[in-house]
């Protein structure tokens, strides 16, 4: 992972992730806000998940397709980095070496296992209760803070600030994700563990721009002042798009539930004056006959 493509290749992956947690996010919100003006019914019953189904397509919106990809793509992550190093862990005098590759190769393979769970909980090969894949994907964030945590001794400072700030989003989501399996009715946490999950995305393509980019930044203190502002850039975006995102969904759902509203109301109305029309015919005749 100490390369730009090391670097770029998980921040693609996590990125893609967050825009399809995002997109999830924002339809449950629909449903549960304004599922009972548009179709009549009762709210939505919202119940915290760590993936989402892919309802679009009708052939595998009943298969655990999301954990499927994740299984796929961290066992080429782990291929990935066995291939780029040795996939021996000792050197012929018999000391430990690739260790950086190996650690890679333990947070890829913790998410791997966390995704395993998902389809056996999905298949009840595993029967436990619905909190038990938030703890393990929870499991899977806090090794990676981890080894990150302790994978940064005797390194450049510009190069500790970059990754010191990558696993504290790590750690956050973590933690976000234990308390989701107690509050699995939290919509909230469930937005701000997509959140956190897009951020750290974006952080990662910042540490390859940083680190190994065309122009490397130096390890100067002008440099390492910068990093706390760039990841506050990185954390107001991401903001803003979340609320422009929840403000236009909610705006042409209110609309639509308003026209819909309309509509109904008209043909309330025309009912009742047809029936008032009818209720005056109905005298006008027994008017006459008398």
């Amino acid at each position: 992972m100490g390369t730009f493509r090391g670097h770029v290749l998980p921040g693609s992956f996590f990125t893609v992730f967050g825009v399809w947690g995002l997109y999830n996010v924002l339809k449950i919100f629909i449903q549960c806000r304004f599922g009972k003006k548009e179709a009549n019914k009762d709210y939505v019953h919202f119940r915290s998940t760590t993936w989402f189904p892919m309802t679009f397509c009708k052939f595998v919106q009943k298969l655990p397709v999301e954990p499927l990809i994740k299984i796929i793509a961290t066992i080429i992550g782990i291929l990935g980095e066995l291939n780029s190093g040795n996939w021996s862990l000792f050197d012929k005098n018999g000391v430990f070496h690739n260790l950086g590759n190996f650690a890679h190769v333990t947070m890829f393979a913790l998410f791997t296992l966390g995704a395993l769970f998902e389809v056996f909980q999905f298949f009840e090969i595993t029967t436990l209760s619905l909190g038990a894949e938030h703890l393990s994907m929870s499991l899977a964030f806090f090794i990676e803070g981890l080894l990150f945590y302790f994978h940064l001794h005797g390194r450049p400072v510009l190069d500790v600030r970059l990754h010191t700030l990558l696993y504290v989003v790590v750690f956050a989501t973590s933690f976000v994700l234990v308390l989701e399996a107690w509050m699995k009715d939290s919509f909230l946490l469930l937005v701000v563990r997509v959140y956190l999950v897009m951020l750290q995305g974006t952080w990662f393509f910042q540490i390859a721009h940083s680190l190994y980019g065309v122009n490397p930044w130096k390890d100067t203190p002008p440099n390492r002042e910068i990093i706390p502002v760039v990841f506050a850039c990185h954390v107001a975006v991401w903001f803003a798009l979340f609320v422009v995102s929840f403000m236009i969904v909610s705006l042409k759902s209110q609309r639509k539930c308003c026209g819909s509203y309309s509509r109904a109301s008209q043909h309330t109305e025309n009912l009742n004056m047809q029936k008032l029309e009818d209720s005056e015919r109905e005298n006008l005749i027994i008017e006459y006959q008398d």
